[in-house]
Parts: C-alpha cells; sequence; structure tokens
C-alpha cells in the first residue's frame, strides 16, 4: 500500500502491512559465503584464545550413590560468545532471539570442539536438544545499500548463545584416611 510501519515491527512475527510484506526476507543470522563452521570465531584480540563464558544451572539431583560415590545430576549448561563476522537482523531488544534449528547446524559452536566429554564432566547420560539464540545489545547502524530495509546488529557487539541441558553422571572418590585432618573441595 505504501505506507510506512515503524521499523521495530519489521519481522516481528506479526503482520503489520495489509499484504504482509513486513514478514518476508526476514532471515535472522546472515552468514558469509566463505564462513566455515568448522573454525572457531577469531577473539577480539588474535594473540588471545576466544573467550567463552560458561554458565551452568543444576536443575535437579538425579541421585546420590553413597556406597559407590557416585553424583547424578540434571543441569543447564549456558555458552556465550562473539563472533564478529555474523550480522543479524531485525532482533528483539534485551532478549534471547532464537535461531531456526537448520541454521544452527551451519554455525560454529562451542559442542562442536569439545571433546573427552567423559574426562571433563563426567559421564554424560543424556544431552537434550539444545537451542541457540542471539542476546541483542546494540544495533548497527543501517546497511544503505541492502534494498529491504532491516535493523542490522553485528556479531562482534551481540553475543550468541548456546542453551543445552543434560543429564550427567559423576564419580567421586575421597581419600578419609586422614580425615580430619584434610580439605576435600
Amino acid at each position: 500500500s505504501g505506507h510506512c510501519i515503524a521499523i521495530r515491527n519489521r519481522c516481528d512475527n506479526q503482520k503489520h502491512c495489509f499484504d504482509g510484506s513486513d514478514e518476508e526476507f526476514c532471515d535472522l543470522v546472515r552468514i558469509p559465503t566463505w564462513y566455515n563452521a568448522a573454525n572457531p570465531p577469531e577473539s577480539p584480540d588474535q594473540n588471545d584464545p576466544l573467550e567463552i563464558l560458561t554458565t551452568i544451572d543444576i536443575e535437579s539431583i538425579d541421585s546420590i550413590d553413597t556406597v559407590n560415590m557416585v553424583l547424578e545430576l540434571t543441569m543447564k549448561l549456558t555458552l556465550e560468545w562473539y563472533d564478529k563476522v555474523l550480522t543479524f537482523s531485525n532482533l528483539a531488544q534485551d532478549t534471547n532471539n532464537m535461531i531456526p534449528n537448520d541454521k544452527i547446524s551451519t554455525l560454529w559452536t562451542p559442542m562442536n570442539d569439545m571433546t573427552q566429554w567423559n574426562a571433563i564432566i563426567g559421564e554424560v547420560k543424556t544431552e537434550k536438544h539444545y537451542g541457540m539464540g542471539v542476546y541483542a545489545t546494540t544495533a548497527a547502524k543501517p546497511d544503505v545499500s541492502d534494498p529491504i530495509e532491516n535493523r542490522l546488529f553485528d556479531g562482534a557487539s551481540n553475543p550468541l548463545r548456546l542453551f543445552v541441558r543434560m543429564k550427567t553422571k559423576y564419580s567421586c572418590t575421597f581419600d578419609v584416611s586422614r580425615f580430619p585432618f584434610d580439605e576435600h573441595e
């Protein structure tokens, strides 16, 4: 119709235009053609390793076996990092904007590079499907060469977050021969 709508209404899953054109071409992640999901993103300071903020929330203690010294937990693991080569469009501010599952497989994630799970965090009994989102904080300047108007967010300022829910089993061994004159954590 030629009427204008607010840019914040673009790609918000609600039709604000009579023809629904405000909900067309709504690709959340823009991936460069040369991007390789096998390669981790560069650190802001190329001499430092990539920083990955890790949060672990224990959802439940499933069992405690004091005879065999085994602890089973269900936990939610959240990993957060920045990928400066990616660009995101039309994100909702200050919230996790979930990336479609078909796009997750085309992006690098720390889960791809985690090896020797059992040596790092114990035995992983089950791993639930994970989700991945972009936490929108800072919008970039609009791309005037783009024929479709979008709010853009660069990957250097807006972190990616990966969410994994898993059941794990830990074996705990304690040397109690010197108890109570020693320390254990």
